[in-house]
């Protein structure tokens, strides 16, 4: 007889009819037809209808026999697959959701579990993927990630660690296409590089943001968004031929900031691949004189136990003199003159026969001994970039008590300068973790085997905490025995009847 099926009012195809293991029964094939929201009312759930008419049903004479209809509930479920994955706003990141739960008890813990090779690539070195709940994959982008709008990435479905919970074995292609955030932000970051630059130094500004591909620099000089100071001359067209995250400038770039008095701005406009932009600038002065290289020297890592010590090493500039009087060299001396300003003076002339006053005379044969003078500043970094009261002045030593361990390390700026010109100074950021001081568990008395005539005493009282520190340490003992279990007393001894 004539057969029709309709899922959810959709129409099915009716492949073939077979007969069933007994005469009144038929077993239909039908082609179930595409899963769309509005037939199986978004939830994976539909009505099947069948309606149709049997030869047993027909009438004597050949007639038409009056229809018979079925019904029963049929559950469809989409294969496993991606439902959407949207940059983050920031555009460090990556938000994917899959269209049912992914099995709970094997979720993947890295991005080479859940992605194919080539997408862990575009992903970036050191890239993380996690999964805050069963619908939902994290991925926080590494160094030199590329994924923009647009492009195709493809999942590992049907992988031991990316499993949909109802285990059904239809997967979806795993191809799937990266959107645009619904709300995007602007580039974040901030301009890094030299405050101070001596008048033969070469400096480096680099623009340090979260997202990096399909991102544009513009470079200038000046505090202007638009247009470009006209005080900073050349450099402004040597700026603007700039169009990486990175610009060296060159001593005779930097010619134009001549005034050690005033301060340029540099600055870079930063635009990402959604067309929004940031603007980071930084303050930038000329030194009359070499700014100091400096190098800190000490462990990454310290314990709670242990004395935080850091060592700096600062060289002074080996620029010559200038026209604003920088430290002469070793061997010579600063004089100041009244009508020609600054000049550099043999170390052997301090001796001769003059009229500068004691104290100076004191002072020039110092700078003799002992060359340029650099002195060192240590702050602590406060969260949000402020900076705490030194931690130590002019010693290129930081020392500090042992320090409680915490999860994020300390921050600690060093500024190191010249004693004859503040101004001439190099900032170093240097950060140290902190772990906590072992333990030492020490437990005396008894043996593997107890008597029950005899009291056993154990004693912990010789335990240590290694970090020095006065705190009194807390016990607890946890034991049982065959019946009931022993006593558990929070103090140094146990005793065992």
């Amino acid at each position: 007889g004539a057969l029709s099926v309709t899922f959810g009012g959709v129409e099915a195809r009716v492949n073939r009819i077979m007969p069933g293991d007994v005469p009144t029964q038929s077993l239909v094939e039908v082609e179930a037809p595409p899963y769309t929201g509005s037939a199986f009312g978004g939830n994976g759930l539909a009505v099947v209808t069948i309606l149709g008419t049997t030869v047993l049903s027909a009438p004597e004479g050949g007639a038409d026999a009056p229809p018979l209809a079925f019904q029963m509930a049929f559950g469809y479920r989409a294969p496993f697959g991606v439902a959407s994955a949207t940059l983050t706003p920031s555009l460090d990141g990556l938000l994917v959701r899959f269209n049912q739960p992914a099995l709970a008890t094997a979720l993947p813990s890295s991005c080479d579990e859940a992605f194919d090779a080539p997408t862990v690539a575009l992903l970036g070195a050191g890239a993380a993927c996690v999964m805050p709940s069963v619908r939902d994959l994290r991925v926080t982008f590494g160094v030199g990630a590329s994924v923009l709008p647009g492009d195709f990435l493809a999942i590992l479905a049907g992988t031991s660690t990316l499993t949909p919970a109802s285990r059904s074995t239809a997967f979806a292609p795993p191809e799937f296409m990266v959107l645009s955030p619904s709300e995007a932000l602007p580039p974040q970051g901030a301009l890094y590089g030299p405050l101070v630059v001596g008048p033969c130094d070469s400096a480096t500004y680099t623009s340090s943001v979260a997202q990096t591909m399909g991102t544009s620099y513009s470079w200038s000089c000046g505090g202007h968004s638009e247009g470009t100071d006209p005080a900073c001359g050349a450099l402004s067209d040597r700026l603007a031929r700039e169009t990486g995250a990175s610009v060296t400038l060159a001593p005779q770039d930097l010619a134009v900031i001549g005034n050690p008095l005033a301060s340029y701005t540099l600055q870079v406009r930063v635009t990402g691949p959604t067309g929004l932009s940031n603007i980071f600038s930084l303050g930038v002065s000329r030194s009359s004189f070499g700014v100091p290289s400096v190098s800190v020297f000490g462990a990454a890592s310290f314990t709670s136990a242990e004395l935080v010590s850091l060592t700096a090493r600062g060289e002074p500039s080996s620029c010559p003199p200038s026209a604003y009087g920088s430290p002469c060299a070793r061997d010579f001396y600063a004089h100041e003159q009244l009508s020609t300003g600054p000049d550099c003076r043999a170390c052997s002339s301090v001796s001769s026969p003059g009229s500068l006053p004691a104290y100076a005379q004191e002072q020039h044969r110092s700078a003799c001994v002992f060359g340029p003078l650099i002195l060192y500043e240590w702050y602590r970094v406060l969260p949000g970039g402020e900076r705490a009261l030194p931690a130590a002045s002019t010693s290129p030593q930081l020392v500090l008590p042992p320090q409680p361990a915490g999860a994020a390390p300390q921050e600690y700026l060093l500024v190191a300068y010249l004693a004859s010109d503040a101004s001439a100074s190099a900032e170093v950021p240097v950060s140290f973790s902190v772990t906590p001081a072992p333990l030492l568990a020490s437990i005396r008395g008894g043996d593997r085997v107890f008597s029950a005539a005899l009291d056993t005493v154990l004693d912990a009282s010789a335990s240590a905490d290694l970090s020095g520190l006065a705190a009194p340490l807390s016990f607890s003992w946890a034991c049982s025995r065959l019946g009931l279990p022993c006593r558990a007393p929070s103090g140094a001894v146990l005793a065992l009847p």
